[in-house]
């Protein structure tokens, strides 16, 4: 009896064991099936971006993709075959990114004019380098929204630090604030030093966007003696396709330092900028130094900027 109980048992057991793994092989199954159907987003028929494993990437229209090899159209060579190991990513390339048929794409330097910079939002690790006619900058960005650097001349006097904290409640909106500091000293020349703290609003994205930034700058001999002067900036830029960009920079200085006021100064600075692959750019342009005093005339003011990404 006893034996008979045992056994009953036993094969209740093997029968519930049988069926917990097979509910459990099912749950697996519906659950991987259900995440493929998302990952697994169907491309066919769009306009895409396919960056390779090398990190260079070929737009067209997605004509088939087979599981072994893609098939798109480019605008300049036709049909192209992508083998599916070379493939990296498939993205789609938005409204945006298209211009008059080509591809636009952001550009990873939009952040920065040719002196000044604007409200849009860093991102993280776009760390970044750039050299021009006054001396070398490096800028890390340290989270999405926040950047630390520093700035020198080529006779690296002064030194400054720089700070910069970008604000967007709505990340759909195009509109972007930023605030931030910069402030250094004269190592090597005196016991000078000064800052400047300012705020900018920026209108659009990295494709295109305008900027008005306004500051407040305060300098010091360290001896006794310095001033103060407001200043503001109008900037913008304009991506014509995917490796040109065409920018207005200004920097202007609305008198009042000390007890001279000299009148407002104005730099402006139009320039275009050639981007290779987000990694490298240069800037170029002839700008001009004017001023509201009568007797002084523009003065030429040639400008070229050179954009490293540290990463």
């Amino acid at each position: 009896m006893k034996a008979s109980l045992n056994f009953k048992l036993l094969k209740q057991a093997i029968v519930m064991k049988a069926t917990y793994q097979k509910i459990i092989f099912l749950l697996t199954a519906f659950l991987l099936l259900f995440s493929l159907s998302f990952a697994q987003e169907d491309f066919t028929g769009k306009i895409v971006k396919i960056t390779k494993q090398d990190g260079s990437y070929i737009i067209g229209e997605l004509i088939q993709d087979d599981g072994r090899e893609l098939l798109i159209i480019n605008a300049d060579l036709g049909k192209i075959y992508i083998p599916k190991h070379e493939v990296k990513q498939i993205a789609p390339v938005t409204k945006s990114d298209n211009r008059n048929g080509r591809y636009v794409g952001d550009d990873r330097f939009a952040t920065r004019y040719s002196i000044t910079t604007n409200g849009l939002p860093i991102k993280k690790g776009e760390h970044y380098a750039m050299l021009n006619i006054f001396g070398p900058e490096v800028h890390f960005a340290v989270a999405d929204n926040l950047s630390v650097g520093f700035l020198t001349t080529w006779v690296a006097s002064p030194i400054v630090g720089s700070l910069k904290l970008s604000l967007n409640p709505n990340p759909d909106s195009k509109i972007n604030m930023s605030v931030g500091v910069l402030a250094g000293g004269l190592p090597f020349f005196g016991r000078g030093y000064g800052a400047l703290g300012y705020g900018a609003l920026t209108i659009g994205d990295r494709k295109s966007n305008f900027t008005v930034s306004a500051g407040y700058a305060g300098v010091t001999d360290g001896q006794g003696s310095g001033g103060t002067a407001p200043l503001m900036s109008i900037a913008g830029l304009v991506k014509t396709n995917e490796n040109f960009s065409i920018v207005l920079d200004s920097f202007i200085y609305l008198g009042n330092i000390g007890e001279n006021n000299g009148g407002v100064w104005a730099l402006i600075l139009p320039g275009v900028r050639y981007n290779r692959n987000n990694q490298f750019a240069i800037q170029v342009g002839i700008g001009s130094l004017v001023t509201s005093t009568a007797d002084v005339p523009p003065i030429p003011f040639p400008q070229g900027n050179l954009f490293f990404s540290l990463n």
